[in-house]
């Protein structure tokens, strides 16, 4: 086949792997007149395979791979000096979890050896970003960093994996890989996370025009004499856009749409005063504001198509909206609404409609912009009569809500918290705050952890002989030095004092 075809295939860079401990000598593979060389595991795109699939030469690997980012860490921070905490944390994100989750996704059947190995190393990297010695616990580095756990990670990547599948090819060969291979490790790990996985999620859906073809939507970003909203004043902006419309599109049938977003879901409407029309649509699951104003101009030209053929204005005080909608050539994550938008678009200038679209600033008491930014509103109470593709940071927003439940769930269970820490912050609701010194904010982090350098503490690692208190002769712990210890009365005092403006709670 491929030499007929001008095309050869390198033996040197081939090799072939049995998923069997059987020898394979009399078993030889070839290509032409030289052999294929059997090996015990081998890298094909980053990942290492081995025979057995256990995948642990390719744990070893990331483990060599991640130890050089705790390196790193502390190459340019130290625990009083170098970067910050934030700006370490990032770079953990960036270079550490960014290679991790890569791989996760094809590590379910490895052993919770080689789990607990990834764990350990994850520790070790927060470790150096948090300013927290060695011996700290792998549990409450992870908890007190605000990491994703190794587990979270590897349901959280599976999912984003799967459902990048799902909306963006109808046909991939691993959206059925649940009923084709119900027990390969990936389909048990994918059929316990279907609670996850939404009902109206699908593929997405070719527009029936070629994108070449679509129509070039006559979209006007500005109002004459208008630069910037925030240092025009109100009534100015308001003068400014209702002349626009007199002496521009009187002639016009007007429209005005809006769409609106709160915590649990996203809304649009369109107001049509000439036709004494309102309609409110609630989408079928939160998406970004952006993506709810293009659902209300698609509404508004699936209304423009109900009617005779006539010239239309569409008013919309969303800018990113027709932006996108004038540069629909190029990706975006609101694709699929916007070829949609534009295919109705076709329809109408098919049927002899004129339809312009137009920016107003909002919020500025154009009565039109205020109706449909009230019939928004409103319709939140509705029930979702509008489906609504997923976008990439649709799905991004369902899979981190996922993975931050998951990761409380986790915490709770009493196999994976920090005993120290869980007592003294159950639901870890603390934050550092960010102006502090580096010095201050590892020693805070110590204290949670119950590894700051007391006497007790260097006594338990072998750093010194004797547990107690220079001053006191007992034994000095972290609760001895804050609320005992009478070096510290005097500092005591002042800290009691400052605590008590916040609260009345008792010094303990």
């Amino acid at each position: 086949y491929f030499n007929t075809r001008g095309l050869e295939i390198s033996i040197d860079k081939s090799a072939a792997i049995a998923f069997t401990r059987r020898r394979m000598d009399k078993y030889p593979l070839k290509i032409g007149k030289r052999t294929i060389p059997y090996v015990k595991c081998h890298t094909f795109l980053g990942v290492t395979i081995d025979r057995g699939l256990t995948w642990s030469p390719h744990i070893l690997y990331l483990r060599k791979k991640l130890a050089s980012f705790s390196v790193l860490t502390r190459f340019i921070g130290g625990t009083t000096w170098g970067a910050t905490v934030r700006s370490l944390l990032q770079i953990y994100v960036a270079l550490f979890v960014g290679l991790l989750r890569y791989s996760v996704p094809i590590l379910h059947g490895t052993c919770q050896t080689n789990i607990k190995a990834l764990r350990a190393v994850q520790a070790r990297g927060l470790r150096g970003c948090l300013g927290l010695p060695a011996c700290a616990s792998t549990l409450g580095t992870v908890a007190e960093a605000r990491a994703t756990p190794v587990e979270v990670l590897m349901m959280q990547e599976t999912l984003r994996v799967h459902l990048r599948h799902t909306t963006n090819h109808s046909h991939h060969l691993l959206v059925d890989l649940t009923f084709k291979r119900p027990y390969s490790e990936y389909s048990k790990a994918l059929s316990k996370m279907e609670q996850y996985i939404p009902d109206d999620i699908g593929s997405f859906d070719l527009p029936t025009i070629p994108p070449w073809r679509l129509p070039l939507p006559v979209v006007e970003l500005d109002i004459q004499g208008i630069k910037k909203k925030s240092n025009t004043p109100l009534l100015v902006l308001k003068q400014l856009t209702l002349s626009t419309i007199a002496c521009l599109h009187a002639s016009k049938t007007h429209i005005y749409t809006d769409g609106s977003c709160v915590k649990n879901s996203s809304t649009a409407s369109i107001v049509i005063p000439s036709y004494v029309t309102t309609r409110n649509f609630k989408l079928s699951h939160k998406t970004s504001s952006t993506a709810a104003e293009l659902v209300g101009l698609h509404q508004a030209l699936r209304f423009i198509l109900t009617k005779p053929p006539q010239a239309w204005t569409v008013f919309t005080d969303s800018k990113p909206a027709l932006q996108s909608i004038c540069t629909y050539l190029r990706r975006s994550e609101n694709e699929q609404i916007i070829f949609k938008l534009l295919c109705h678009l076709q329809k109408c200038i098919d049927r002899r409609h004129s339809v312009e679209f137009q920016w107003i600033p909002g919020h500025c008491k154009i009565p039109g912009n205020e109706a449909a930014d009230g019939a928004a509103t409103s319709a939140h109470t509705l029930f979702p009569n509008v489906e609504t593709p997923y976008s990439r940071s649709d799905v991004t927003s369902l899979i981190n809500l996922h993975a931050r439940n998951a990761t409380q769930s986790l915490w709770k269970s009493s196999a994976h918290h920090y005993p120290p820490l869980y007592l003294l912050d159950p639901d870890l609701t603390y934050r550092v705050s960010r102006n502090l010194p580096k010095r201050t904010e590892a020693v805070l982090h110590r204290l949670r952890l119950g590894v700051s350098y007391t006497q007790e503490f260097l006594h338990r690692i072998g750093k010194t002989h004797n547990p107690n208190c220079p001053g006191c002769d007992c034994v000095e712990t972290i609760s001895h030095l804050l609320c005992e210890c009478a070096l510290y009365d005097a500092e005591r005092k002042l800290l009691k004092s400052i605590l008590s403006h916040l609260d009345d709670r008792p010094f303990t």
